[in-house]
């Protein structure tokens, strides 16, 4: 799966954070080898030089803005999060996402679903959604499984600014096809089989 990847200032809407964590989850949890763009990781927003350098060539901080990533709170810091946390989802062995396995995709507005590890986990990630309540049939959710929150970037440890909380019950949630859950304008969640 090839996916453009959007410079955090310039996406739609004003929301490049946002964006940078909903596609970070298509591009680590979709089957294939996942590739990030240098800063994609934390949401960085300076430019790249590659013709040309600037001014103070010999300030390393210029280019290793690390204080934005170490401190707690920080936007760069909440996205650079969800990044560690969806990576270690995925290398983890025991998940069974390191190999092929049999996709089952659906879509909504703007949205898009799809499972992994055969059936275990389920992922949705929406780019403007302006239907906040989707059911999971739709988005192609497996029937006749449960399925709990793992995942949400809109949780608290998460968030980045000016963006709402829109979970789903979290671990003790008991979610079905039938279930109708809150989906973050843009953002992403994960869901696995109970």
């Amino acid at each position: 799966m090839v996916i453009k990847v959007l410079e955090t200032k310039s996406a739609p809407f004003g929301q490049g954070f946002q964006m940078a964590k909903a596609l970070g989850a298509i591009v680590l949890l979709a089957d294939g080898v996942p590739m990030l763009f240098m800063g994609q990781e934390g949401g960085e927003d300076n430019d790249f030089f590659f013709d040309f350098l600037p001014a103070d060539v010999n300030d390393p901080t210029f280019y290793a803005r690390l204080d934005l990533y170490e401190t707690l709170g920080d936007d760069h810091n909440r996205i650079f999060a969800w990044f560690r946390d969806l990576t270690g989802l995925r290398t983890n062995w025991s998940n069974g996402m390191q190999g092929d396995d049999y996709q089952i995709t659906g879509r909504g507005y703007k949205t898009v679903g799809f499972t992994r590890s055969y059936n275990r986990f389920f992922i949705v990630a929406s780019f403007g959604a302006t239907d906040n309540r989707q059911t999971l049939s739709w988005l192609g959710l497996p029937a006749g499984s449960q399925y709990k929150e793992i995942f949400n970037s809109s949780w608290p440890a998460y968030q980045v600014v000016n963006e709402s909380n829109y979970t789903n019950g979290s671990y003790d949630a008991v979610l079905t096809a039938d279930s109708v859950i809150n989906v973050p304008p843009i953002g992403a969640m994960v869901f696995e089989r109970r």
